[in-house]
């Protein structure tokens, strides 16, 4: 308990006016001679002379202060003499031990370890013993307890009495004070200073945690960030999650000192909504102040920002290695699709071999297809830009549609009047069908009605649609819909994702939707999903409209197709390709179709072929990529003898196909890997073939 000072010597303090305060901490003798002088004061005053009384006033305050030092000076409590705006001018050897504070210096400096707001604590103690000359506050924060007892003097003094010890017998009093009522009591938390009363509305969350992690205090914005609903205040570990280690554990690092500061991003828990806060922890600010300071803010636009990043770094990196296996995995497929349909030539469906034959072609068949997924989802795919008329589009695939969603399932087409055509990838356009129609019906277990709409809108002041802005201009959607089970409000940002599925294990790739997403982005379309768990789903696909394709030729008549045969049979075909088991296949195809072929495994290889002057080939076959000299390089070289002979680029990549485009090179076509023995042959025939002359 700390020293009592003598009540004549306080009751003096506490007296209005600097002089007649100190006047209170001095003996009975300077009293008189203090009453003495006073009267000769009153008669200079009287005489006129100001100045005489002015270094008068000072020497009577020099000299009461050096009797306040004799009376508070060994006092075990702490008192400091500060001025109206906290600046100390005295303070006995208590205060200067445990503060360790050197004048000049300020409250508030000394102040910090336990106050938020120190200056706004200082300048409340002091408005308020300025109104009921004098103010007491009290301060219990675990095992730390501290009493301050606060005097108005003359002159804009303060006379601070700072208790360091034990609180629970109550201090003298200054005299004539008037206490203040004690801080009020925070249900589920430690007891706080009332500082904590200015923190409450601040926008920031702000709370105290215990070495533990048990929550003691938590200010309004806070308890909505952590979507606290009752006064009970948990630990934070039962709030938040996401931090790869127990958050008990973090908090102890703080709490030991370990580290100072430091700040994670964590997840709310039991929240259906993905929200992220970020969460700094604070050191404590002394040893024994037993709580650690937290800092909360919402984080979850820039979490969604982060995972969108993520999602593109995901799909890019996707995109590349569909690309490197395409390169590698296509030139298998095609020699193996190739040589296969080889065999079929020789085998009708009466040999014993034909159906594994056909086995082996419809497993490669479904691994190019598995390939082209993974370019569709990373946009990298070949596609065949053509006009395509929705209304024939989709009733070519209707049959196929309707196998797919089964007997429980209705599928309704309802097409729009005038509906304008689209511009996509026809083989492509139809796996979207495919696709969408089947996600339906996996939402209608217990069956139900899909519908495939088309329409034609204008959209002159365009659409912004989930952060998407689609230009103004005329463009023609496709609505598949149903009434199944939904999409859950939470799950429909993410449908589109690679390999997310709400699906059992073994039930689906989670390429599905992905896949569609990649091919009508790639199409320069737009797709959007709206949904409501247990009332349906509803996918919507816009594609600028376009006009209507021009007439096709007519049909070139049996005569004229085999005359043409007869003149490509004895064509002469340069042949380049590294991969020797494509070369081999195209070869013999090419064979087949009675021309005459040169091989070479590269570039080079094709040039020295060339340099007999004597060999003018019909056609050029050429891989795009290959060691050395790729494909255009080295047509490039050689164009100017030959501007007019037609070329066939092929690869499994459609990176490449844009290679082959950027070269220029006139009368040239591209031929995505994997192709089958008809496509290829088809392909060559067609670049070779003369235009048929009418009759």
């Amino acid at each position: 308990m700390a020293e009592a000072v003598p009540n004549s010597a306080l009751a003096a303090l506490a007296s209005s006016g600097v002089v007649l305060g100190l006047l209170g901490l001095l003996s009975a003798s300077a009293v008189t001679s203090l009453a003495y002088v006073s009267a000769g004061t009153a008669l200079l005053l009287l005489g006129g002379v100001a100045w005489g009384a002015k270094h008068l006033m000072g020497a009577i305050r020099t000299r009461d202060k050096r009797r306040l030092m004799q009376l508070l000076g060994g006092s075990g409590a702490a008192y400091i003499l500060a001025d109206e705006d906290g600046h100390i001018l005295w303070q006995n050897s208590a205060a200067a031990t445990h503060f360790g504070s050197d004048i000049p210096c300020d409250l508030s400096a000394i102040l910090s370890d336990m106050h938020a707001n120190p200056d706004g604590f200082v300048t409340r103690m002091h408005d308020l013993a300025c109104a009921t000359d004098s103010a007491d506050h009290h301060l219990a924060l675990h095992n730390t307890h501290r009493a301050y007892h606060v005097a108005k003097l003359g002159d804009a003094q303060f006379l601070w009495r700072i208790d360091l010890e034990n609180l629970s017998a109550p201090s003298a009093p200054l005299p004539d004070e008037n206490p203040a009522p004690p801080a009020p009591h925070i249900q589920n938390t430690a007891a706080q200073p009332d500082d904590t009363q200015h923190l409450q509305t601040l926008p920031v969350g702000l709370a105290h945690i215990n070495i533990e992690g048990q929550l003691t205090y938590v200010n309004d914005e806070a308890r909505r960030l952590l979507g606290m609903r009752d006064t009970c205040l948990p630990r934070l570990s039962d709030l938040l999650e996401g931090l790869g280690r127990p958050v008990a554990e973090w908090i102890a690092d703080i709490a030991a000192g370990r580290i100072a500061r430091s700040t994670e991003v964590l997840r709310l828990k039991q929240n259906f909504s993905e929200t992220y806060l970020k969460v700094t922890l604070t050191a404590p600010p002394f040893a024994e102040a037993g709580f650690i300071v937290v800092v909360f803010s919402d984080v979850t636009e820039l979490k969604s920002l982060e995972a969108k990043f993520s999602q593109s770094q995901k799909m890019q990196a996707i995109g590349q290695l569909a690309g490197g296996v395409a390169h590698d995995f296509n030139n298998l497929l095609t020699a193996i699709s190739g040589h296969c349909d080889l065999l079929l030539l020789r085998h009708d469906r009466s040999d014993l071999d034909f159906p594994d034959l056909m086995q082996i072609q419809q497993n490669t068949n479904r691994a190019a297809a598995l390939v082209r997924q993974l370019l569709a989802l990373s946009r990298q795919q070949t596609l065949k830009f053509e006009t395509l008329d929705l209304h024939e589009t989709i009733e070519d695939v209707t049959h196929l549609l309707n196998r797919l969603v089964g007997e429980k399932v209705t599928l309704t087409l309802r097409h729009g009047t005038d509906v304008a055509p689209i511009r996509s990838d026809k083989r492509q356009f139809e796996q979207i069908l495919m696709n969408l129609v089947v996600n339906a019906r996996d939402a209608l277990p217990m069956g139900g009605e899909i519908r495939i709409e088309t329409e034609t809108r204008p959209l002159p002041q365009g659409l912004t649609r989930e952060n998407v802005q689609l230009p103004p201009g005329t463009y023609t959607l496709i609505t598949i819909s149903d009434d199944g089970v939904g999409i859950p409000q939470a799950l429909i940002g993410k449908v589109f994702e690679p390999f997310f599925t709400t699906k059992r294990q073994g039930e689906g790739t989670g390429l599905g939707l992905s896949t569609v997403y990649g091919i009508v982005k790639q199409s320069g379309g737009y797709i959007f999903v709206d949904s409501e768990e247990g009332v349906g789903a509803s996918f919507t696909l816009y594609f600028a409209a376009q006009k209507p394709a021009p007439p096709v030729p007519e049909t070139p008549t049996r005569d004229s197709l085999h005359n043409t045969a007869l003149h490509l049979r004895h064509a002469l075909i340069l042949l380049v390709e590294d991969e020797t088991p494509v070369r081999s296949f195209a070869a013999r195809a090419l064979e087949l179709q009675g021309h005459k072929v040169l091989e070479a495994d590269c570039g080079e290889a094709a040039l020295d072929i060339l340099t007999d002057h004597t060999i003018r080939p019909d056609c050029f076959v050429t891989d795009v990529i290959m060691p050395g000299l790729d494909g255009p390089s080295w047509i490039a070289e050689i164009r100017d003898r030959f501007p007019e002979t037609p070329v066939i680029f092929m690869s499994g990549y459609a990176e490449d196909s844009r290679v082959a485009a950027q070269a220029r090179i006139s009368n040239a076509t591209f031929l995505g890997k994997p192709f089958s023995l008809a496509e290829f042959t088809q392909t060559v025939n067609a670049q070779l073939r003369e235009p048929v002359k009418a009759a």
